[in-house]
């Protein structure tokens, strides 16, 4: 899927990121709702997080906080051929890359434009987020 890394900030902005993501084991309702209101996420989205988190600090592309504004295409490739909900997959993914603190948030102040290609299967299934400044 390419090379993956960033280029160097001028001025203190990032202008475009490149990383490979391992593909979550499960994009439904993440979040179990308890009693009182709160929300607790499942075993698999804090391990998807987690694993999110180790693939971005191994780049050291954890905790940057990048504010953007940025428009992200995702090449997604599942681990099979089912059908897939594409925006729950971006919700999940999102989420993990800004835990992981990659961007500040995904606010549309920081992400202004996401698109997404599908490709072919391939097992474990991969999603390349390639980042460009706007």
């Amino acid at each position: 899927m390419g090379e993956v890394g960033w280029a160097r900030p001028k001025n203190g902005v990032v202008e475009a990121f490149e990383i490979e993501l391992p593909w979550p084991n499960r994009t439904g309702n993440r979040a179990v709702r308890h009693g009182g209101g709160s929300h607790y996420l499942s075993r698999e989205a804090v391990a998807y997080r987690n694993a999110v988190r180790r693939a971005l600090e191994a780049r050291r592309l954890a905790d940057r906080g990048w504010v953007g504004p940025y428009q992200l295409e995702l090449v997604l490739q599942p681990p099979d051929g089912r059908a897939r909900d594409g925006d729950t997959l971006e919700k999940v993914l999102l989420d993990a890359i800004v835990k992981a603190g990659l961007l500040a948030d995904d606010s549309n102040r920081v992400i202004q434009r996401v698109t997404r290609e599908w490709t072919a299967p391939d097992k474990p299934g991969r999603i390349l987020v390639i980042g460009k400044g706007i």
